[in-house]
């Protein structure tokens, strides 16, 4: 709260009523069921999981890019999912902003279940394949 002075307001007492805004539950965005054996990406702005496949997958703001961001702090190539024998990595492609696991700045990183990975203003999530 901030007080200021005007020309309207004369010395005096004064009160001040204030009351809490009515609580909203957020809209709930029902995730489909992950398909087993596969590795996937949840997207803020997506209403369904990217599914990685093959051995890399782009992120970026380009139409060749599999998963693609509207956001201007995303480079047009900004990273890539990279395919290991045991897994999958993330690796930034010189972009701008950088890319961020888990808080962290990174050149390439192998990812782990429940990674957050921050591209731009984007948050993906990855996912290890259930068994």
């Amino acid at each position: 709260m901030r007080f200021v002075t005007h020309e309207d307001l004369r010395l005096g007492r004064f009160r001040v009523v204030a009351s809490l805004a009515p609580h909203h539950e957020p809209p709930t965005h029902e995730q489909p069921p992950r398909r087993t054996g596969l590795a996937t990406v949840t997207v803020d702005d997506f209403d369904h999981d990217v599914v990685l496949d093959g051995e890399q997958v782009l992120v970026g703001r380009l139409k060749e890019c599999q998963i693609r961001l509207d956001d201007a702090n995303v480079s047009r190539r900004h990273a890539a999912f990279i395919r290991l024998p045991d897994g999958w990595a993330i690796e930034d492609l010189d972009s701008t902003n950088g890319t961020r696991v888990n808080g962290r700045s990174i050149t390439r990183t192998r990812l782990r279940d429940g990674d957050i990975i921050e591209v731009g203003l984007s948050r993906l999530v990855y996912h290890e394949p259930k068994e």
